[in-house]
């Protein structure tokens, strides 16, 4: 069942994101998290910075779901404080998503709400619909397929009040699936084909497939018809392999395997889940290779093949979630029955032990029955009767308990049935409104085509009139357009003036700057040639120059790189790096090791004298790596990454893979991480160093103001 659950919420999420990306449409949607940011930063504290927030969060959501709901606070924050009605509908509901993303579906319910609320003022019907829909998808996720089918067919009736059968086709197969958990097959099929009708007008090969898999795990599930089952997965098999969605493809094939299982055709289901095993190596999918586990270890045990299959469940075991509770199940299960063929008996118990206790959870009630009722089985067969009695009391209450739950779970039901009635009313009342808004709309178009008729008047007595006065104007256009050419070429001469005085201008801020840096090199290569003076009693001459060149080197780099880049306020960090850990290789010269670089700095850009500073940091630890890092090894590798933490804050880590240092290290103590030290300062930062036997990374983190 967890399968087309999930289907449900990937179709919630896909809605999501078009409904954000449309929401903004007016905004440039092809700029990338950063670019944004930066707008954000610089707009003013209003309306329009609110709906920004709302962008940002669905670029957040894309690339990190994780840290999306923060950008919502904000835009929560600047709406509350602009009392701004729309901004606050919207940046709530994105905060529902992010709950619902990570799983907190009564967060996901309370801010799904307070959206509602707000829009029942917006009347805005494309956001009213995705709120039914999400809120639909968390009653459904909670277990309440009636009162998800309510808010399912609300988001239907606005889709179809919109014509948009991209929506009419989710809220569809949405419909099919609550009605799929509450039992209600036919009406579920029902609904499934026309999601499928509607999919294939709009060319959605993906939908298609899923609402293949939707009908395939109705026919597997609700009575056992295995082979529609297995045509139902093969029909989105197909569709899967020829648009190439892989993952898709190999959860069709496990499927499939698990239809064979049940049918005992156990050979074929070893053939079926081979092929979605290469699918999901292919792709590198760890979890799906654990279904696939799963599904070789039913087909061994049922061969008698016992050894094979606790491999295969062992497997699973190691390779799944420990979230996936209901699998994990499943296996152990497994391993039981395994044990129970081979005879071995405290196996057998312990599997079934850890089985028992991890179906804790009451959404697995069905499998601890079943666990009990094969313990006392077991026990019993091998004449253990106080604990065959343990576990039929056990499973008597438990039993009990689940009567229990059953007659209170059906007293809640005629209580949401209620609820229904109420949702109902309410969505009558919306769609009535929203029918007065079409009329409003409709009577709006007449009068804006009654006043383009007016205007379309106006438009022919003014051309009569023009027309009279033609003749007269063309004189007028002539020696017009002679004014305007001279003018223009008088604008061109003092436009040129202009870029003129403004290049001589540059070149003269530049020559200063030129000067100003030289002093600054000047200064820093004093400082550094002081700090070995105070050392130069554990340093040789060769190393002293040799220090003293690699810096003025790094220093020269800067402006070779400086002056080689189309921005002369602004130096691409990636090159630079590129060129300066090149430059120390070289100097450094010992064949004995063969060092690998691996640098990451793509897109960032400093000025200089932050270049110099973070150059003569990198000049001093990769220094330091190459003299001390790989004594008695051949090869070893250095990374240096560069990144932006926060909006103004950046991290430069250089590691590598050596020994690392001890207490005693010169470089700890000395002057290597008195020169980091100095540097970090300089960029107002913070320097830290640790060293293990794996190896030595240094960090420094600076702000750029």
């Amino acid at each position: 069942m967890h399968q087309y659950r999930s289907n449900n919420s990937y179709a919630i999420l896909l809605l999501a994101l078009i409904w954000s990306c449309g929401m903004v449409r007016t905004i440039a949607q092809h700029r990338k998290m950063d670019s944004l940011k930066s707008v954000i930063r610089s707009a003013p504290n209003d309306t329009t910075k609110a709906l920004l927030y709302a962008y940002l969060w669905s670029e957040y959501q894309k690339t990190r779901p994780d840290s999306a709901g923060f950008v919502a606070d904000k835009g929560i924050a600047l709406s509350q404080r602009l009392n701004y009605t729309k901004g606050l509908a919207y940046n709530y509901h994105n905060k529902g998503l992010s709950f619902t993303h990570s799983v907190q579906l009564d967060s996901a319910l309370y801010f799904y709400k307070k959206s509602l609320s707000l829009n029942e003022k917006l009347r805005d019907s494309s956001l009213l619909g995705l709120l039914q829909l999400n809120m639909g998808n968390i009653y459904f996720r909670k277990d309440l397929p009636e009162k998800a089918i309510a808010y399912f067919k609300t988001f239907l009736a606005i889709s179809e009040a919109l014509d948009n059968r991209t929506h009419m086709a989710f809220a569809n197969n949405s419909i099919g699936m609550a009605y799929f958990d509450s039992e209600q097959y036919d009406t579920a099929i029902t609904h499934f084909l026309i999601a499928k009708k509607l999919f294939t007008e709009q060319h959605n090969p993906l939908g298609i497939s899923k609402v293949h898999s939707n009908l395939a795990l109705l026919y597997m599930n609700a009575n056992g018809q295995y082979d529609k089952a297995i045509a139902e997965f093969k029909r989105a098999l197909a569709i899967n392999e020829k648009n190439h969605f892989k993952k898709q493809a190999a959860l069709s094939l496990n499927n499939i395997g698990t239809c064979h299982i049940k049918q005992k055709e156990y050979q074929k289901a070893l053939e079926v889940i081979k092929k979605s095993e290469i699918i999901y190596r292919d792709i590198d999918n760890t979890t799906g290779l654990a279904y696939n586990a799963i599904g070789y270890g039913n087909a061994f045990k049922g061969l008698e093949r016992y050894t094979d299959a606790i491999g295969q469940f062992d497997f699973a075991l190691r390779s799944l979630p420990k979230t996936n509770q209901e699998e994990r199940v499943k296996a152990l299960m497994g391993l039981g029955a395994c044990y129970e063929g081979l005879k071995h008996s405290s196996k057998v118990k312990a599997m079934y032990a850890k089985a028992l206790k991890a179906a804790y959870p009451k959404s697995l009630v069905e499998y601890r029955i079943t666990i009990l009722e094969k313990l006392a089985a077991y026990h019993a067969g091998k004449d253990e009767f106080d604990a065959a009695y343990g576990h039929t009391n056990t499973l008597l209450h438990l039993k009990d308990s689940v009567n229990k739950l059953r007659n209170l779970k059906r007293l809640q039901q005629l209580q949401i049935k209620y609820e229904v009635a109420e949702i109902e009313r309410n969505n009558s009342n919306l769609a009535l409104a929203m029918a007065l808004k079409d009329k409003d709309i409709a009577r709006k178009r007449m009068q804006i085509a009654l006043a383009a008729g007016l205007l379309v008047c106006s438009l022919l007595a003014t051309l009569v009139w023009y027309t009279r006065f033609m003749n007269k104007k063309r004189v007028i256009k002539v020696l017009a357009a002679k004014n305007a050419t001279i003018h223009k070429n008088n604008k061109t001469l003092e436009q040129q003036g202009a870029v003129l005085q403004k290049a001589l201008t540059e070149k003269e801020l530049l020559l200063r700057e030129v000067h100003h840096r030289v002093k600054n090199n000047m200064q820093l290569i004093s400082s550094f040639l002081n700090i070995q003076e105070r050392t130069k009693a554990d340093l040789d001459i060769k190393t002293f120059v040799e220090n003293g060149q690699l810096m003025i080197k790094s220093m020269v780099l800067v402006q070779d790189t400086l002056y080689a880049s189309k921005r002369l306020d602004k130096i691409p960090l990636q090159s630079y790096l590129e060129n300066l850990t090149r430059g120390i290789a070289l100097s450094f010269k010992n064949g004995t090791h063969k060092i690998d670089y691996q640098i990451n700095a793509e897109g960032i850009f400093l000025g200089i004298n932050k270049t110099i500073s973070i150059g003569l940091i990198v000049n001093e630890l990769v220094y330091n790596a190459l003299k001390h890092a790989f004594k008695g090894r051949e090869n070893g590798k250095i990374t240096l990454s560069m990144c932006r933490t926060e909006l103004d804050s950046y991290s430069l880590t250089v590691s590598d893979n050596g020994t690392g240092f001890v207490s005693e290290s010169p470089f700890k103590t000395g002057l290597g991480l008195e020169l980091v030290s100095l540097m970090a300062n300089q960029l107002r930062g913070v320097s830290t160093i640790k060293g293990t036997k794996n190896g030595t990374q240094a960090n420094i983190t600076f702000k750029m103001k």
